[in-house]
């Protein structure tokens, strides 16, 4: 934890920021780390695994399963957890694209309703 504190100091923060957009740092595959997933996301997670669940059978491309284990231990959560929320996050992304384009098109006739709203006062005024 020291080392983080000392990563964050705000006296020090600034000085390899050459070194990083030159690539001399940050450049080495062999010492990236991932994170993990913070604990308030699993335990979300986990609360979505209340919810009434049906087995699927599905025959997917056996890279795509392995770049699932290879996130998921990431992650620190198995593969099918893993495909499952990326299945709910496809899910809500579309269906919030859906309501977007409800939102948009509402709005596009108000505006065309307005429209003709004025044109129909000033066709009254002109007979």
């Amino acid at each position: 934890m020291k080392a983080d504190k000392a990563i964050l100091d705000p006296n020090t923060i600034f000085d390899d920021v050459d070194k990083w957009e030159s690539g001399e740092l940050g450049a080495d595959e062999a010492h990236i780390q991932s994170v993990g997933m913070p604990q308030k996301l699993k335990k979300l997670l986990n609360k979505s695994q209340e919810k009434k669940m049906q087995l699927v059978s599905i025959r997917l491309p056996v890279e795509l399963i392995e770049d699932l284990k290879t996130i998921g231990k990431l992650e620190g959560m198995g593969y099918q957890s893993l495909a499952r929320e990326v299945l709910n996050r496809f899910v809500e992304a579309e269906n919030r694209k859906r309501i977007n384009d409800l939102i948009s098109e509402k709005r596009k006739l108000e505006r065309e309703l307005e429209e003709m709203k004025y044109e129909l006062e000033h066709c009254k005024k002109r007979a």
